[in-house]
Parts: C-alpha cells; sequence; structure tokens
C-alpha cells in the first residue's frame, strides 16, 4: 500500500518497529505486510490510497527483496515527506485517480515504482519546515543555518542583519517567499527535532524541550498541538500490534 497523505497526521507502528512513524500532512507512507497499528489525530484528514497484490509488480517485489537482503533488515513500512523529491510522483498518482485514462493503470505502476524506491532508501523524516526552490539566495542562506542549528536563539533583527535585509523587509519576504513567518519556521524546525526524539527516545518531555530551544515543555507541546494535532504520550502510548495468531 502506498498512501499520500495531504491533510491530518496518522500515527502507525508495525510489528517489529520499536518506534512509531509519523506520517504528517503531505507525506508518504507504503506498508508492504503485516499488522499496524494506527491512531488518527484530531481534525480532518484527506489521503489518496493505492493498493496492489504483489503479483502486479513482480520486478518490484524482486528489488525489495534483494535490497532487504543487502541491508541484512527487512522494512515493511516507510515514510517520508513529499517535500523531499515525491511531490511529483503524488501529484501523478493524484491526477491518475481523479482523471482516470486508458493509461492509468501505466500511470500508477510507474508512480508506485518510483516512491517505494525513494521511500525505502532513505530514512523515514517528517519535514515540517520545507525550504521552497527559487527563494532569493540570501534567504536560503539564513533557512538553512536554521534547519542546522534551530534551538540557538534566533531574533528577526538579528537573522535580517545575516540576510542583508532591514528587519521589515525580512520579515516581509520571508513569509511571501517561504510560505511562513520567520520565528514560524525556527519553531517548526525545532518541532522537527523534539519530535525524533521523542519518538526514538524515552527521554523527559521536559529534557528535549530544552535541548531543542522551547524552553519551557509547554511551548513543546503547543507546537506538536498546532503542527501536527499530537501530544507527546501519543508517540510513546503507542503499542506494537500483536501478530496474527492461526486459529
Amino acid at each position: 500500500m502506498i498512501s499520500f497523505n495531504w491533510r491530518g497526521t496518522i500515527l502507525a507502528r508495525t510489528i517489529g518497529n520499536p518506534y512509531p512513524q509519523v506520517v504528517a500532512p503531505r507525506s508518504a507512507y507504503f506498508l508492504r505486510s503485516g499488522r499496524t497499528a494506527i491512531r488518527l489525530a484530531k481534525g480532518d484528514h484527506s489521503a489518496t490510497m493505492l493498493l496492489w497484490p504483489n503479483a502486479v509488480t513482480p520486478l518490484l517485489e524482486v528489488w525489495v527483496t534483494a535490497y532487504s537482503a543487502q541491508l541484512q533488515q527487512t522494512r515493511t513500512a516507510a515514510c517520508r515527506s513529499l517535500s523531499l523529491g515525491l511531490e511529483d510522483a503524488a501529484e501523478r498518482m493524484k491526477t491518475a485517480m481523479e482523471k482516470p485514462r486508458e493509461s492509468v493503470e501505466l500511470a500508477l505502476v510507474s508512480v508506485v515504482y518510483e516512491a517505494v524506491e525513494s521511500l525505502l532508501t532513505h530514512r523515514d523524516r517528517v519535514v515540517l519546515a520545507p525550504i521552497p526552490e527559487g527563494i532569493p539566495d540570501a534567504l536560503r542562506s539564513i533557512a538553512e543555518k536554521v534547519r542546522t542549528d534551530p534551538s540557538a536563539y534566533w531574533p528577526v533583527p538579528e537573522a535580517a542583519k545575516i540576510a542583508g535585509y532591514s528587519p521589515y523587509h525580512f520579515s516581509r519576504v520571508f513569509k511571501s517567499t517561504v510560505g511562513s513567518g520567520f520565528q514560524e519556521f525556527v519553531d517548526r524546525c525545532r518541532t522537527e527535532n523534539a519530535l525524533e526524539l521523542l519518538r526514538t527516545t524515552r527521554r523527559p518531555v521536559d529534557d528535549i524541550a530544552e535541548e531543542c530551544g522551547f524552553g519551557q515543555p509547554q511551548a513543546l507541546r503547543k507546537s506538536l498541538r498546532d503542527y501536527l494535532s499530537i501530544v507527546p504520550s501519543d508517540l510513546r502510548n503507542l503499542e506494537e500490534p500483536e501478530p496474527l495468531r492461526p486459529r
């Protein structure tokens, strides 16, 4: 199964995976087999989903088996933000399913091969603060600096000075080109880092909030609610599903 998640957050955990997967808005999720525990976050949800038997894509099954042997592990699920090279495949799948043509099957199979390869050859990753293509170099430079060290102190006047803008002009241009205000961009980058620590460790929420630049855990919880409609306990209380037992 491949699901392109447009709106709403899904938490998923498969058998043998010690960590939950966060399928954020505008993310892709691949599930190969096995039982999966699913929790839907609050709010509206919208996704385009495709399911198919392995026999339909025999070459893909051969590649997945060989790649799993090379890694010495089998990934039964994977998820990544669409901004990480999956946006074109997602749009092609959405168009093919909404406006089917005689070649719709070929279009969907091409999406499956492209998306599965991208998902399985990269680690799971949520991107809440993508940097759009084509923005001015000065803004891209400061945005990349924030992504590298979001927990640092990032006042607008200092960021504007680094980019060579006045604070007012910097704030206006940054929001119009990046899609969010500068301080929101910083907050989203911090939330990405905190989310990974919450997902893969059992460290106290207070420690994670301080390390990621939030200061107070309440600020981290608010950001998780605002961007993903979840709270830390949602990630840590999602239990691994029980395997099916033969009758």
